[in-house]
């Protein structure tokens, strides 16, 4: 759970308190949902790979992203 925060950029606090709040819905209510979405399927999920170097987001230029960052950050780098 922790390297799960981590990768996914979360604070442990708030991935407890979603945690909580879904697991805390009454069974009904959560068939209830999922009757009415029709769209959803079944899907494999399968054990992810360690990366132990960031990998590349993006490149342009000489400028190196490594994860994704926002407009304003983008814009401080152009000249």
């Amino acid at each position: 759970m922790k390297d799960f925060c981590e990768v996914s950029e979360i604070n442990e606090a708030t991935f407890y308190s979603w945690m909580k709040k879904y697991r805390s819905k009454p069974e009904d209510d959560v068939k209830a949902c999922l009757s009415e979405r029709q769209d959803f399927t079944t899907i494999q999920v399968l054990p992810s790979v360690k990366v132990t170097k960031p990998g590349l987001f993006a490149e342009v230029g000489s400028i190196r992203l490594y994860k994704e960052v926002s407009g304003k950050y983008l814009k401080a780098l152009l000249p």
